[in-house]
């Protein structure tokens, strides 16, 4: 039974993602990406913070924020991409306009 409401919540919490963020990668209005995804810690190069995004693509951001580098958690976030590289070329790069921790 604790399974189902599990699943539940998480299904309530992706409609509601796509009701809020819509349901396309690329957000036309603010010239971004609007994605939910994992942060993820990389241990490359003395290591970093990055998200992988549930469409599969990794994501480096440059501002992400202290308090949402918690490796596992989930998140949706709105970003401009960077033009550029990083000492890491692990991911695309990205500077977040607004996260959020998914909570279930």
């Amino acid at each position: 039974m604790r399974k189902v409401k599990t699943y539940i919540l998480f299904a309530l919490a992706v409609v509601l993602l796509f009701a809020f963020f819509g349901c396309q990668e690329e957000c036309p209005l603010c010239g971004g990406i609007q994605e939910a995804g994992t942060v993820v810690y990389v241990p490359l190069e003395g290591g970093f913070f990055g998200i992988v995004g549930d469409n599969g693509v990794h994501y480096e951001p440059v501002n992400l924020p202290e308090e949402f580098q918690v490796n596992g958690l989930r998140v949706v976030f709105v970003a401009e991409p960077i033009d550029g590289v990083s000492a890491y070329m692990w991911g695309e790069l990205i500077r977040l306009n607004r996260i959020e921790a998914l909570r279930f």
